[in-house]
């Protein structure tokens, strides 16, 4: 089912993995300049941006493994669907806090995109336990719109975070006086 599919998966697992190290880059030349608000900012936005590219690196990985069974992989790829669905529902409902959110698109890229994006995670798990054809498209799109999803998301936050940080250290910004 996943013949031919090694060098996309390589390619996705390899930039997942990559973009994942640049992020914890950004958290430490940030670190200084953390209070209450940027913390539920982390938890709220670059958290979720590191998991989905946790999620994007481990099915590339299984996807590039030749000992991996469709049936493992199906329970891997739907265990990480029903846990990304929980997590992303949970932060979705906090996005729609007009306090939490800095701007309208932040409900849809940080909240709705990636709780559709994980259903239709489970939709791929469970047509890969049953051996649909269109199991292997579905879910490189999934994993594909994940990647970009964060490439996306990752660049907000880093355009956010990296003007507000050296505004904090100047002393321009008070400690609690911004959102996330």
């Amino acid at each position: 089912m996943f013949a031919g599919w090694s060098e996309f998966y390589f390619l996705l697992g390899s930039s997942a993995a990559g973009l994942i190290g640049l992020l914890f880059v950004v958290v430490t030349l940030t670190a200084g300049a953390q209070n209450q608000s940027t913390e539920r900012g982390r938890h709220l936005f670059m958290t979720p941006v590191v998991f989905h590219f946790a999620v994007v690196l481990t099915i590339s990985a299984l996807c590039t493994s030749e000992r991996m069974g469709l049936q493992p992989l199906a329970f891997v790829i739907g265990a990480a669907s029903l846990i990304g669905l929980i997590y992303m529902g949970n932060g979705a409902i906090q996005l729609r806090n007009p306090k939490v959110t800095q701007h309208w698109t932040d409900f849809w890229y940080y909240g709705a995109l990636p709780l559709v994006g994980y259903a239709l995670m489970l939709v791929s798990a469970i047509a890969v336990g049953i051996r649909a054809d269109w199991a292997s498209m579905v879910l490189a799109a999934v994993v594909l719109g994940f990647l970009l999803l964060g490439i996306r998301n990752a660049w907000d936050l880093v355009t956010w975070i990296a003007p507000r940080t050296q505004a904090l250290a100047r002393g321009e910004i008070g400690g609690e006086s911004g959102n996330t």
